[in-house]
């Protein structure tokens, strides 16, 4: 009896260590682990569009390692897994769950509560299938720091939008979650409820969830 109470115990500090809310609705997220999963050719060899997932929410392992795959810090001079042109860093990373929409601090390697409650119809846009997900990724980019680039700064966001989400294509790949990366959304709205300028500009999105 002993034995079953304290694994019970070790178990539940585990948890504690991977997932943690602050009273502001915060997540402050585990240490990326960086090992493991599959080699990168077959990582390559077996990623494929998934639009339809199972019920289970994405674990808090897997949501910490996959935000920092799709451009979190992974050097100490701050530059990140995603390059971006001149190293601009426009891309922001936005988590949609049943729980709210979230604003991932790469900084900190942590979600930052933007607003409560379940907005995926936004990012899913009524498609078939994929409103179920369990979680929406949705990157926008800041124009207003890509300035220099004038006319061109919307491909250059764009571009830079492209490979967060091929980051996050390849490590779901990696690990056996299914995704799907879109540029359907509804934009508009999104900007609104995430209080964002005109400058911010949704440009896509990757449906997140375990296989069906």
């Amino acid at each position: 009896m002993k034995s079953k109470i304290l694994t019970l115990f070790l178990l539940s500090l585990m948890a504690s260590t991977v997932f943690a809310t602050t009273k502001s609705g915060d997540i402050v997220l585990s240490k990326p682990n960086l090992k493991g999963g599959k080699s990168l050719m077959e990582t390559f060899s077996q990623r494929k569009s998934v639009r339809e997932f199972s019920n289970k929410e994405i674990s808090h392992a897997d949501l910490s390692n996959l935000l920092w795959a799709a451009n979190g810090v992974s050097r100490a001079d701050g530059k990140r897994t995603a390059p971006s042109a001149m190293n601009k860093q426009e891309i922001a990373v936005y988590a949609f769950t049943k729980d709210g929409a979230y604003r991932y601090d790469f900084k900190n390697h942590s979600l930052e509560l933007v607003k409560q409650g379940d907005y995926r119809t936004l990012v899913s846009a009524a498609q078939k299938g994929l409103a179920h997900a369990p979680l929406f990724l949705v990157y926008i980019a800041d124009e207003s720091k890509l300035s220099t680039f004038g006319d061109k700064s919307l491909s250059i966001a764009s571009m830079d939008a492209g490979i967060v989400c091929q980051n996050v294509n390849l490590f779901c790949s990696a690990v056996g979650i299914g995704t799907v990366p879109r540029i359907t959304m509804n934009a508009e709205a999104i900007l609104k409820l995430l209080s964002l300028s005109n400058n911010n500009v949704p440009l896509m999105n990757n449906a997140i969830g375990y296989h069906k």
